[in-house]
């Protein structure tokens, strides 16, 4: 599932800050599929999607606000290339990392899918 969300990093920090970042990048999952799936709190995954020929590297953020089974993305430069803008739930393939999130200049700078 998709949300959006306005960042309180962004507003008080900047879009640049690590602040936003650990917001924008946070893929959130229901504690009992962290410990079904061997997931940890703050752990990297490479996530990727039918809808891309991108993997995005998010952080593992533990919240009972997701429904088990499922994982939450909020929509933002990192996460934009996991769904078409027309679709609010996916496929999202996730595998542990050893990889951190990519700084945002690089993120806005690749070409998104579909794009011209």
């Amino acid at each position: 599932m998709v949300k959006t969300a306005q960042y309180k990093a962004s507003a008080e920090e900047g879009k640049h800050s690590e602040a936003y970042k650990r917001e924008a990048t946070a893929l959130l999952v229901h504690p009992d599929d962290m410990a079904e799936w061997g997931l940890k709190e703050g752990m990297h995954v490479s996530c990727s999607s039918q809808e891309s020929d991108q993997a995005v590297i998010l952080a593992v953020q533990q919240t009972r606000n997701a429904r088990k089974g499922m994982v939450n993305v909020i929509l933002s430069p990192w996460t934009a290339c996991l769904v078409r803008d027309d679709r609010r739930f996916v496929e999202i393939d996730v595998e542990p990392s050893a990889a951190s999130a990519l700084p945002l200049e690089q993120v806005v700078s690749a070409k998104r899918p579909g794009a011209p």
